[in-house]
């Protein structure tokens, strides 16, 4: 199996805007802030929400004896799950339409809200448009990675599978968290900027991430352990070339890194430069 390719993408107490260090940057207000750091906690959790209907499609998928299809489960999805993905009927429900309204509400009118110019050009009813597009590319690449063994995929296989989701949706969440202080103390003067550029130098950062992938890496390998759940983990295509804890905390936070210029594009470890 090989494994799930990446897609890399290029809070509000502060009071202190930051002196432009950069050709051409712009000093980032913290009504902006405000904004990217919202906009970057409505990732993590279309992430989490992604990554439960298509649990909850793989779980009926097994568990209700038809075995017909999993066509369903997987990009570009169907049925019940495309629309637990994307509400076609109200536009409000779905997991792309909650992620999508939650950027516009955080970041847009002004004067109560503001709109980052880094985030297409201060329109960020077109930002949150590619930012869904982006985040459902990154989701919509481990999603067959994660379930690749299927029809075959016995209980303990099928339990290691849905564990793999949850944890990755719980370390990105948690990474998120990690480099969201980080930022907010750049932002307030308290650390410079570039410690929290990826990878993060610093060490309170470092040491909050490094917690979130233990965490991660301890959870995967205790539902994917053939030594202490026999069969437990999948074979895929090749046995044993399923990613362990460690492999798959790894990928994700590759993932998360490559989101935080995007979100912070203007902040201090995004446009600015110590």
């Amino acid at each position: 199996m090989q494994n799930p390719s990446i897609v890399r993408a290029p809070l509000v107490a502060g009071l202190v805007v930051l002196t432009v260090q950069a050709a051409g940057a712009q000093p980032i207000t913290p009504l902006e802030f405000k904004c990217m750091a919202k906009t970057a906690t409505a990732g993590s959790k279309f992430v989490a929400s992604k990554l439960k209907c298509v649990a909850k499609c793989w779980y009926e998928y097994w568990h209700s004896g038809s075995m017909a299809s999993y066509a369903d489960c997987l990009p570009p999805y169907g049925g019940v799950t495309a629309q637990c993905i994307d509400d076609t009927v109200f536009g409000l429900k779905g997991a792309e339409n909650k992620f999508s309204i939650a950027i516009v509400k955080a970041c847009t009118p002004p004067p109560t809200s503001q709109c980052p110019e880094c985030y297409s050009g201060g329109d960020c009813t077109a930002e949150a448009a590619s930012r869904v597009a982006n985040d459902e590319s990154q989701v919509d690449s481990f999603v067959p990675a994660i379930y690749c063994e299927r029809a075959s995929a016995m209980p303990q296989e099928q339990w290691c599978q849905r564990g793999v989701a949850v944890a990755i949706s719980k370390q990105v969440a948690a990474e998120q968290k990690c480099y969201a202080k980080c930022e907010q103390n750049a932002f307030k003067g308290l650390i410079l900027s570039s410690a929290c550029l990826p990878p993060a130098s610093d060490g309170t950062t470092q040491a909050c991430l490094a917690a979130a992938e233990l965490k991660s890496r301890t959870y995967i390998d205790g539902k994917c352990n053939d030594a202490e759940v026999p069969h437990s983990v999948p074979e895929c295509d090749d046995a044993g070339t399923y990613p362990d804890g460690t492999g798959w905390a790894n990928l994700v936070s590759v993932w998360v890194s490559g989101t935080i210029p995007e979100s912070y594009c203007g902040s201090p470890s995004g446009a600015f430069v110590d």
